[in-house]
């Protein structure tokens, strides 16, 4: 059995809208996608990865990070207390990506970078950031 396409006609006299207005939805803010190569020399040495906009903050939205050696990252906000804005990726094994597609983590501070730090020193990590920047 086929489809059957369905034919409309315009009234010119009183055209319709498309879309109703209500049905259209806010516009996403348009994702900034920041790839990486970051060696992190000793625990406690971060290495700047995303630095917003003055006057904005990033939001993180998903990353994609690998390493060749045995490890993990933490991802932190520059210069606040080392627990106050961080998280951790998984531990990896030697070069295989760890891809976390769906994250929420907005930063605390205006103007504040995210940083990356290691559970070992001498970690090289490559990978992409990806999120927004908001008010």
């Amino acid at each position: 059995m086929g489809t059957q396409a369905v034919r409309r006609q315009i009234n010119l006299n009183s055209p319709q809208a498309v879309i109703p207005v209500t049905e259209i939805a806010t516009v996403d803010v348009p994702y900034r996608y920041l790839p990486f190569r970051v060696t992190v020399a000793s625990i406690g040495t971060t290495q700047t990865i995303w630095t917003p906009v003055v006057g904005l903050r990033f939001r993180m939205k998903g990353y994609n990070i690998s390493t060749p050696s045995a490890g993990y990252g933490i991802f932190r906000q520059a210069g606040v207390a080392s627990t106050a804005f961080q998280f951790n990726t998984s531990a990896m094994a030697p070069g295989t990506p760890e891809v976390v597609p769906n994250i929420s983590y907005a930063a605390p501070t205006i103007t504040a970078a995210l940083t990356l730090d290691a559970s070992v020193a001498g970690l090289v990590f490559t990978g992409t950031v990806w999120g927004t920047e908001e008010e």
